[in-house]
């Protein structure tokens, strides 16, 4: 029988890569998803193709977080849902126990959700680099190439368990780099989302193709811009040319079809508010115009 340690809630295509990692390194996961096929997939054998190619068992998982309660050898939850979806999930975990919380999510605030309800908890956030795509139940594909991902602290006292995850990350095979400027990591990659994320899914559109149309690509700069202005006021380091970042990221990836794209194509809901919309939020609050970002949270919220 395994002991779980380690908790990936929402095993999508980000937290199943996660879970497969850790799994294959001798980390025993839960995985929670809230589809039962996809788990009951994993449990036979999840396969990561792309850059990495592997396929690993991982005998423990459910649709119901509240299981955990039967795994008393679980000390730590890596919370890899929807931004939308946090607060939801959080509320299916044990009120009675003492969690070490890892946010791996997109968007701005989701940590302050999870600190929010777990108030003693040692809290980290992760940026995640990697592009990932569920293909299938039990089958996830890593696109780009394999590149650094960043973990910090967002809570008193997270600082020795943020570089603990860094080092078990690292060593299940994703390098992981400890940073304390946590914030302007989570800047950085909330910017390059809001830049990809919403322009994909309003024209149906890969980052090639975007970037190959003169008019949306000077939609994505306008996107880029207004939010580097109101990262630098929100506290953040952002480098001067960090466009040019950007558009390296588009090409890096130019037949990636981002995350809200394939929410949008599914009927799902998307992030945009912890996206777009939460540096539209921000801009307001430093007064700053934002209209193309304005734009990207009405003409999304129009689609749904």
């Amino acid at each position: 029988m395994h002991s779980p340690k380690i908790v990936i809630l929402g095993a999508g295509a980000v937290g199943s890569v996660i879970g497969a990692h850790l799994e294959k390194s001798g980390t025993h996961v839960l995985l929670i998803n809230r589809h039962i096929s996809h788990i009951r997939a994993c449990m036979t054998g999840l396969h990561i193709s792309g850059y990495q190619d592997f396929t690993v068992q991982c005998p423990l998982g459910t649709d119901d977080a509240a299981e955990i309660a039967a795994y008393p050898s679980i000390d730590t939850i890596v919370v890899a849902t929807k931004a939308q979806a946090t607060l939801v999930a959080l509320s299916r975990l044990p009120a009675d126990r003492d969690f070490r919380m890892v946010s791996a999510q997109n968007g701005l605030g989701t940590e302050k959700i999870i600190t929010d309800h777990f108030p003693h908890a040692p809290v980290a956030r992760m940026v995640i680099t990697f592009g990932a795509v569920l293909e299938g139940d039990g089958h996830v594909h890593l696109t780009g190439n394999e590149s650094l991902n960043s973990i910090g602290p967002v809570s008193r006292g997270s600082e020795s368990f943020s570089d603990e995850m860094a080092d078990a990350f690292t060593h299940a095979g994703l390098c992981t780099q400890y940073n304390a400027d946590i914030l302007s990591c989570v800047w950085e990659k909330t910017i390059i989302n809001a830049a990809q994320n919403a322009p994909a899914a309003l024209y149906n559109a890969t980052l090639g193709e975007l970037i190959d149309d003169h008019t949306k690509r000077e939609l994505i700069e306008g996107i880029v811009n207004e939010a580097i202005l109101v990262a630098r006021k929100d506290g953040a380091c952002i480098s001067g040319d960090f466009f040019s970042s950007c558009l390296y990221d588009f090409e890096m990836y130019r037949n990636h079809k981002p995350s809200m794209l394939q929410d949008v194509l599914a009927g799902r809901s998307t992030e945009i508010d912890f996206i777009n919309g939460a540096i539209v939020e921000k801009a307001r609050k430093y007064g700053i115009p934002a209209p193309c970002n304005e734009k990207m949270v009405h003409d999304i919220k129009e689609m749904a």
